[in-house]
């Protein structure tokens, strides 16, 4: 997906830590609030709350990297080789 966003902005795909870090931005607020409930819930000493709410977080991690690696290869471009 990487690389469709910035050959649609006319960019390098070499910029692709820019987009990471705007996607971080735009879709952390779920993140956000997953840590700070965690850490909230350890500050009660609510250890069931803790480990319910990282594995929430472990969840939300996982799913956007495997959506990331899905978009990645099903629009893969093609290489082409000039000599």
């Amino acid at each position: 997906m990487s690389i469709l966003i910035a050959t649609k902005m006319g960019i390098a795909p070499e910029i692709q830590w820019v987009e990471d870090l705007l996607k971080i931005l735009i879709e952390g607020v779920r993140i956000e609030n997953e840590v700070a409930n965690a850490l909230e819930d350890w500050s009660i000493g609510n250890c069931v709350g803790v480990g319910y709410n990282l594995l929430a977080l472990s969840k939300t991690l996982f799913m956007a990297e495997e959506q990331r690696m899905m978009l990645t290869t099903a629009q893969a471009p093609s290489l082409q080789i000039v000599v």
